[in-house]
């Protein structure tokens, strides 16, 4: 009798590692597919902010009146203080 519970024991306990190990599995593809969407989004959203920054620098503000001007030359020196950071400010 105590070999066949020993036997029941130790069957329990391989089913139940190798639910544990199937699981373990699970989690990596989960984490590795969320980590890859993460870094897509991001990559996106960088390409997207690039699209904008890219359309403001090229604007013409010469025929703009000067509270335009001021706001688009603004913004395109926040985004080259982005892009180049605190080097521009000692030039």
């Amino acid at each position: 009798m105590d070999n066949t519970v020993v036997n029941l024991v130790t069957t329990e306990l391989k089913e139940i590692k190798t639910a544990n190990t199937d699981m373990n599995e699970m989690f990596k593809k989960f984490f590795i597919t969320a980590k890859q969407e993460m870094s897509q989004k991001m990559m996106m959203r960088e390409a997207k902010i690039r699209r904008e920054d890219h359309r403001i620098m090229i604007i013409d503000t010469s025929t703009m009146d000067p509270q335009q001007a001021s706001y688009y030359e603004q913004r395109k020196a926040e985004i080259l203080q982005r892009r180049y950071g605190s080097s521009l400010s000692h030039q």
